[in-house]
């Protein structure tokens, strides 16, 4: 054999172990994967496995059992009114929820609202019965078939809607409108588009147009006969401004969740059981000014009660307190009852 054929002959050998490493190697990290695909698709067939046993066990419960859960669901009226409550307090929107500008303080969540065609003002305080519709959603009536139902107006209809407005079951409302202050529009009644509501009128009827006027400077002091009237159908206290709607699953009366830090309240006398409670950090202090002063209570806990004097007359004149959160990061919320008498206790 030659010098040269035994070069050739190494050279082959030397690329033979070469290629046999590499295909080695290559085979190696191949098996390696596979060996990770199939602890992969074992655990695939692992959690295929456990959902059809899943399925397994909700099929093969009884039938009854829904029914029953069901039934003892509905049996449960302080669930079914909570579930209804929560349900209500999401507006059903039609349009760009941007265009819809709702105070805070406003409880109109019972109605429905389009803004397709301009954008919808609610102030302080305005409220809904059920059925209400707000309608800043306008068609061309001059155009035809597919245009007139879908090449709507996008500008122009603006709603405005005050303070205090007090908007009856089943009304509509089709702008552009505008609504003054402390209005009432009467159930069933149909505002046209372009109606102008005066503060403190009356509308009613299909068109709507104004069937009455309300004298409401007769009720700004706390001593008139509407606030006197209201202060004997609430024991003795009116929760006023800055005040979120009343809530009754507190406590044994009806509650106020403070909407900021300040709220007013229009009470008679200076005797009260205070009831509070804390959502969120809990713990805080409340300072309670009245014509007498200024008081400051602690309330430390979750929730709890306090019989308090408030700094205001004792006689049967009403007066406006303000209740301020000085400290604390929670929500308060508050009810007042007037607290039995020892004299009381003994006599029942």
């Amino acid at each position: 054999m030659t010098v040269r054929q035994n070069q050739k002959s190494c050279w082959k050998e030397i690329w033979a172990r070469i290629i046999r490493k590499t295909a080695r190697g290559k085979l190696g990290e191949i098996r390696r994967e596979l060996a990770d695909l199939s602890g992969s698709l074992d655990q695939v067939r692992g959690a295929l496995h456990d959902q059809d046993e899943r399925l397994h066990r909700i099929e093969s419960v009884d039938p009854s059992f829904f029914a029953a859960l069901e039934y003892h669901f509905y049996q449960d009226k302080e669930a079914v009114s909570l579930l209804n409550r929560q349900l209500s307090c999401h507006p059903t929107l039609w349009g760009d929820a941007a265009r819809l500008h709702l105070s805070p303080l406003a409880s109109v969540h019972s109605c429905f609202f389009n803004t397709n065609s301009g954008e919808i003002f609610i102030d302080d305080y305005t409220f809904s019965g059920p059925g209400v519709m707000i309608l800043a959603g306008s068609h061309d009536p001059n155009l035809t078939g597919f245009l007139r139902r879908d090449a709507e107006m996008t500008e122009g209809f603006d709603i405005r809607i005050g303070k205090g407005v007090w908007l009856a079951s089943g009304c509509m409302i089709l702008g552009p409108c505008t609504i003054g202050d402390n209005a009432v529009i009467a159930a069933g009644a149909v505002l046209a588009p372009g109606t102008v509501v005066p503060a403190g009128s009356i509308f009613g009827g299909v068109p709507a147009r104004c069937i009455g006027n309300l004298d409401l400077a007769s009720s700004d002091s706390p001593a008139s006969a509407p606030v006197m009237s209201a202060l004997g159908r609430n024991g003795d206290k009116l929760f006023a401004d800055g005040w979120f709607p009343r809530e009754f699953h507190h406590f044994p009366v009806p509650a106020f969740r403070l909407a900021d830090r300040k709220g007013t309240v229009i009470l008679v006398g200076s005797q009260w059981r205070l009831w509070y409670k804390w959502e969120g950090p809990c713990g805080g202090a409340v300072v309670i000014t009245g014509s007498a002063g200024t008081a400051e209570f602690m309330l430390p806990e979750a929730s709890g009660t306090l019989d308090v004097s408030l700094p205001c007359g004792s006689g049967k004149t009403p007066e406006i307190i303000t209740v301020e959160k000085r400290s604390g990061e929670g929500q308060l919320i508050l009810a007042l009852d007037t607290p039995v008498s020892e004299e009381d206790h003994h006599g029942t």
